[in-house]
This record gives C-alpha cells, sequence and structure tokens, in this order.
C-alpha cells in the first residue's frame, strides 16, 4: 500500500509534466527522470523501514519529494529574452 502511494504520486506527477506546455522535451525528460529518481529513493526507504511508523514517514517523505518536483521553463524563457 505504501510503495503504491508512491507509485501512485509519480504517475500523477508525470502527466502534469507531460500536460506543461511550456516545458521543451529536454526539460520534461530531466524533470520525469528527477521524480523518477525520488520515487525510488522513497521506495528503497520504505523497504528499508524497519517500524510501521518508519514506513509511513519514508511513505509521507517520498510522496512530498515527488510532489515537489516543478520544473520552470528555462529554454523558452531565455529564447524570448533573446526576441
Amino acid at each position: 500500500m505504501q510503495l503504491k502511494a508512491v507509485e501512485d504520486a509519480l504517475a500523477e506527477k508525470i502527466k502534469a509534466i507531460e500536460a506543461n506546455n511550456d516545458l521543451t522535451d529536454e526539460e520534461k525528460a530531466k524533470a520525469k527522470q528527477d521524480a523518477q529518481a525520488k520515487a525510488t529513493e522513497a521506495k528503497n526507504n520504505i523497504d528499508a523501514a524497519r517500524t510501521n511508523d518508519a514506513v509511513t514517514q519514508a511513505k509521507t517523505d517520498g510522496t512530498t519529494e515527488v510532489n515537489n518536483v516543478n520544473p520552470q521553463p528555462e529554454a523558452k524563457k531565455q529564447r524570448r529574452r533573446k526576441q
């Protein structure tokens, strides 16, 4: 159940990244990679937890980290400035 919460958070974050038309393909790829890395770390922390409280905390921390991935469209900002 705890791992599913992290996987669900990751799936929602990937959808949000894909839907952000201000991001370039490269920025989307980097953001998805960052979110995936945070989800993997969270799942590893959940697996390593020894108590129910530690599992819950690892899930909470992990979903928060995944949700905090908030890519900014840097390349498009720079292109606009040059024009």
